[in-house]
């Protein structure tokens, strides 16, 4: 589905994963296990074959975020990247902890038969360029949460670090984080950047006027 000039979302996938078209293409975000498929779908719509994508970009290490990484990884030949201090969950040698209550006994039960484990090409750092994006660093709700700013289109991925899944902006839910007070420290970095839209890992868009919501959210986070 197209959201604005250049720039693709894959439908059916939870969490979103987007579809960069450029010098240097890219998948933002790989979903759910099993999720594969349709990324690909959308990335055909975009006017693209699978080889034309050069980079996977991964905000961070969260099954909803890297599930099909390896597929779209192995269908595509790019380059799996992550910041490096997510690096590890990636590969399975961390484990995140879970949120309590029924939610974090089911997903210790069926962990180790859904996580595909895999080995990034690339660890990245705050503040370095890969292809046309740059990446910003803004722990808390992992470790290795980054964003990536694409500097042409004037678009932000964040990942989960901030949400519009409710319909207005949000921090992600406490149980799923490291650390929330570290969350809303380190998006202030994100007013210093130049953006014009916002795309969630969870909800919809905000296209046009995203950086003065982005202000107005941030200034009324406690």
């Amino acid at each position: 589905m197209k959201i604005i000039d250049g720039i693709f979302k894959a439908e059916g996938v939870v969490a979103n994963s987007y579809i960069v078209i450029g010098k240097d293409p890219a998948i933002i975000d790989c979903g759910m296990p099993r999720n594969a498929r349709k990324i690909i779908r959308a990335v055909e719509e975009a006017g693209l074959s699978p080889k034309d994508i050069r980079l996977i970009l991964l905000t961070h290490a969260h099954l909803d975020h890297t599930g099909s990484a390896k597929e779209v990884r192995a269908i595509t030949n790019a380059k799996l990247a992550i910041h490096e201090l997510d690096a590890a969950y990636l590969t399975g040698e961390k484990n995140f902890a879970l949120p309590k209550g029924i939610q974090g006994v089911m997903l210790r039960i069926i962990r180790p038969f859904i996580i595909a484990k895999t080995k990034p090409d690339l660890l990245l750092k705050d503040g370095e360029k890969i292809g046309e994006f740059k990446v910003v660093h803004i722990p808390g709700h992992t470790e290795g949460s980054c964003a990536y700013l694409h500097e042409r289109t004037k678009s932000l991925f964040v990942g989960d670090s901030i949400s519009t899944e409710q319909g207005f902006l949000a921090l992600p839910p406490e149980r799923y984080n490291l650390n929330t007070a570290l969350i809303k420290q380190s998006l202030q970095k994100l007013r210093a950047l130049n953006f014009d839209n916002l795309f969630p890992g969870h909800g919809e868009p905000i296209i046009g006027d995203a950086h003065k919501k982005v202000e107005e959210f941030l200034g009324s986070l406690a």
